[in-house]
């Protein structure tokens, strides 16, 4: 079963889960990027958990809206969608932008008294390196190679101009709340935390992810995969996996099939 949930402005597309799910799993997708990119790891995951995925505004379905100008507007845009959607235990997972992303509506709801069972965070550069790794060159050719350098986009799809200008100007537009977006003083992060990447990545792979743990109150769980920054395209069942073992660490009755998988 796929719901789709429209907000004021962004948008959410829910995978599974039945009348009763075990776990509302939310995921955050990377800058430029959609929700249904993420749809092979909403099936891969447990039936008896409700896959969310979350997608901000100016893209697919809501191409005409304004996109979010700084990370004060995401949260304002996401954390709506997502009490909509959960009313039980659920954790949060994001991939490059979005582990950023999920990484603050974490610290938000957690604050609010509602923290996440889970936090994952996959191959995001800690928000520590952002003021000197983030691309500051804008334009049409420096984005483009930027796109091809990190993978996951199909060369055909790039090479048609007017979906490429869509697709970089989507991700111009993600860029810049990147830009204005800086680590507020605050105690570090107080849940189980996974980090997800490859070595290959030539933009956050796990060793340059390894400063998130300062922003962390315990030790996290560590997984490298073979690949680039879109590892996971060709690796979704195995972090399929790696994301339920993780999650079911810290909160064992989220699913049924816990003896099934992993006797």
């Amino acid at each position: 079963m796929m719901e789709e949930t429209k907000g004021e402005r962004g948008r959410s597309v829910s995978v599974g889960g039945g009348e009763r799910p075990r776990l509302t799993f939310f995921v955050v997708h990377h800058a430029g990027g959609s929700a249904p990119v993420y749809l092979p790891l909403a099936r891969a995951l447990p039936s008896d958990w409700e896959v969310i995925l979350l997608e901000l505004p100016g893209r697919g379905r809501t191409a005409g809206a304004r996109n979010c100008a700084n990370m004060a507007e995401v949260l304002e845009t996401l954390l709506p969608l997502m009490a909509r959607r959960s009313h039980g235990p659920f954790a949060l997972w994001g991939h490059s932008m979005g582990g950023v992303i999920a990484y603050e509506l974490a610290h938000a709801l957690a604050g609010a008294g509602r923290p996440p069972l889970w936090l994952g965070v996959s191959a995001s550069l800690p928000p520590q390196l952002h003021a000197v790794e983030i691309p500051r060159a804008r334009g049409h050719d420096e984005l483009l190679s930027f796109v091809r350098e990190l993978g996951g986009t199909p060369e055909e799809v790039l090479a048609i101009p007017d979906i490429a200008e869509y697709l970089l100007g989507v991700l111009r537009e993600d860029l810049l709340v990147l830009d204005g977006y800086r680590l507020r003083d605050r105690p570090p992060l107080d849940i189980p935390v996974s980090l997800f990447g490859a070595e290959s990545d030539p933009m956050a792979s796990l060793s340059r992810m390894e400063p998130w743990v300062e922003l962390l109150a315990s030790n996290c769980i560590k997984h490298s995969f073979e690949g680039g920054h879109f590892y996971w395209l060709d690796a979704v069942d195995d972090l399929a996996v790696a994301i339920e073992k993780d999650v079911l660490a810290v909160a064992p009755v989220v699913s049924r099939d816990i003896e099934r998988k992993f006797s």
